[in-house]
C-alpha cells in the first residue's frame, strides 16, 4: 500500500472517531477504536460525561500538521505536529489492522522540543520520528485490570500527566499507575467496589484520595516540564501538581471525589515551591 493510501485509510478512521464523539454516538465510536469495551468508557447513560476527556485525546487533523505515515504488518502511525506556543509536539497516532479495517488505538505518544534560532524544525521532527524511542512502532499494551464487576463506573476521573524529560511514578491509594513519564498522556480512573481488590484503573474512593507522585529529571533534557493533574469528569479539576525544573523528588497529596454532581470539590494544588 502506497504511504498515499495508508495516509487516506488512517485518516477516514481518525475523522470517523472524532465525528462519532461529536454526534454523541457511542456505537459508532466504539467501531473506530481497537480494544475498548463499552463498559470502560460507562455506557450510553455516562458516555457524554466522559466526551470532554475523549475529544481532548482525538483533535481535529486540521489543527495538525501531517508528517509521515508507516506500517509494520499489521500495525500502522500516522504522525503529525501541533505547536504549544515555542514547543513542538510531535504524536503518534497508532493504529492496529482488525480484519479489513484500521482501527484507532488510544495509546499515542507525544514529544516535545523547543526549536534554536535558526533550526530546521522538518528535519529534527523527521530524525525523532526515526530515534525516539517513544515515537516507535510497537503492539499496544495488554489491557490488564480488575474484572468490570470491581469497578464503580459512577466514579471516573482523568489523570493527566505532562512529564517532558522527567521520569515519574505516580500511585493512588496506594497503587501504582501505568504512567512513566517523558511524555504528555491520560489515564481513565475509575471507583473500585467495596470489598474489591484494588487494581489499576479502578483506584478511586468516594471522597478523600491519596495520591503519591515520585519524579526524577533525566539527563540532558531540554523541556523539563511536569505536571499531573486529576479532574473528576466531566471537568471538575480536584487536584495540580506542578514543577518546573527541579531535578527530582517526592509528593504526595489527597484529593476529593464528590459523591455527587452537585457537591463542590476544592481543588488541591501543589508547586515546586511547596513540594
Amino acid at each position: 500500500m502506497s504511504d498515499a493510501s495508508l495516509r487516506a485509510e488512517l485518516e477516514a478512521v481518525y475523522t470517523a472517531a472524532a465525528k462519532a464523539l461529536a454526534a454523541k454516538d457511542i456505537q459508532a465510536f466504539l467501531a473506530t477504536v481497537h480494544g475498548v469495551e463499552e463498559a470502560e468508557i460507562g455506557g450510553e447513560s455516562d458516555f457524554a460525561e466522559a466526551l470532554p476527556f475523549l475529544q481532548d485525546m482525538l483533535p481535529p487533523l486540521a489543527s495538525t500538521t501531517f508528517v509521515a505515515v508507516a506500517q509494520e504488518g499489521d500495525l500502522a502511525g500516522y504522525y503529525q505536529t501541533a505547536r504549544d506556543g515555542k514547543a513542538v509536539n510531535v504524536t503518534l497516532l497508532p493504529f492496529v489492522k482488525d480484519g479489513d479495517a484500521w482501527k484507532l488505538v488510544l495509546q499515542g505518544a507525544s514529544y516535545a522540543f523547543e526549536p534554536e534560532a535558526g533550526e530546521d524544525v522538518d528535519a529534527r521532527v523527521r530524525e525523532l520520528i526515526a530515534t525516539e524511542d517513544m515515537l516507535q512502532l510497537r503492539a499496544p499494551d495488554a489491557q490488564s485490570g480488575p474484572p468490570t464487576e470491581a469497578m464503580d463506573m459512577d466514579v471516573r476521573a482523568a489523570i493527566n500527566c505532562m512529564a517532558y524529560d522527567y521520569e515519574l511514578r505516580v500511585a493512588i491509594n496506594g497503587v501504582p499507575l501505568d504512567v512513566e513519564g517523558g511524555k504528555s498522556e491520560s489515564r481513565m480512573l475509575f471507583g473500585l467496589v467495596a470489598g474489591a481488590e484494588p487494581q489499576a484503573p479502578a483506584v478511586l474512593h468516594v471522597g478523600s484520595n491519596d495520591i503519591q507522585i515520585d519524579y526524577r529529571k533525566t539527563e540532558g533534557g531540554e523541556m523539563a516540564v511536569l505536571t499531573v493533574e486529576i479532574t473528576v469528569l466531566p471537568d471538575r479539576p480536584s487536584f495540580r501538581f506542578t514543577t518546573a525544573d527541579r531535578p527530582s523528588g517526592s509528593v504526595s497529596g489527597t484529593f476529593t471525589v464528590p459523591a455527587s454532581d452537585d457537591e463542590e470539590v476544592a481543588v488541591v494544588e501543589i508547586s515546586d515551591d511547596e513540594a
